[in-house]
């Protein structure tokens, strides 16, 4: 009996050894650069040219860059829905752009990687629900709103709006546009501001006032 004990004690500790000498591995190896990969453009744009042309696509071929062929983006089918969706939005994103000085291309700018991200990572979604009523996606996990904003970057725009010493400050006519309703709970509508699928307006208030506050 003592030496099956003894068998699976010195089981348990070599696994645990090589565990950790693995991890021990990859940690040198990333903090040397000996795991980096070169990109390529190709590759990363493999995934959009499988899926066809949007509709109403022009025949326009595409573009290249240092001799690779590479997507032409706007040409897909998650464009046509971006787009569509920023034109219903239009309103609101210029509403944004007067209270907040931020041009609204830039804006709309900030949304466009979002959204592809979103509809290349989720095609099911994509094809059952967004691309037939040609609107934006709003996440809701890890990443909130139209333009993914993560919680704790919406605590900073606000905490840097409400702070005149921060380098940060985007100015007075900023924290108005944030303010909170007295014994309302932070939280709750912060991630309910973020992730209104109906109205995008603090979707593009948060991701203007960001803006600002970097520049």
């Amino acid at each position: 009996m003592k030496k099956v004990f003894k068998y699976l004690f010195f089981v348990v500790v070599g696994t645990f050894a090589l565990i950790g000498l693995l991890f021990s591995g990859v940690f040198v190896a990333m903090h040397y650069g000996l795991l980096n990969v070169q990109g390529s453009i190709a590759e990363r744009n493999t995934f959009f040219g499988q899926f066809g042309t949007a509709p109403n696509a022009t025949s326009t071929p595409p573009c290249t860059n240092a001799g690779q062929t590479v997507c032409d983006w706007t040409q897909t089918p998650e464009w046509a829905v971006i787009n569509s969706g920023l034109q219903k939005d239009q309103n609101i994103i210029l509403q944004v752009s007067a209270e907040s000085g931020i041009p609204p291309r830039i804006i709309a700018a900030a949304v466009v990687p979002e959204q592809i991200r979103f509809f290349t990572s989720e095609r099911e979604i994509f094809k059952q629900y967004f691309e037939p009523l040609k609107i934006l996606g709003s996440l809701s996990q890890f990443s909130l709103g139209v333009s993914g904003i993560k919680q704790e970057t919406a605590d900073d725009i606000e905490k840097y709006a409400n702070d005149p010493t921060s380098p940060f400050y985007p100015g007075p006519e900023i924290a108005p546009l944030i303010a909170y309703a007295p014994g309302a709970s932070h939280d709750t509508e912060l991630y309910n501001r973020l992730t209104d699928a109906k109205n995008h307006y603090y979707s593009y208030l948060y991701t203007a006032i960001y803006i600002k506050e970097v520049e």
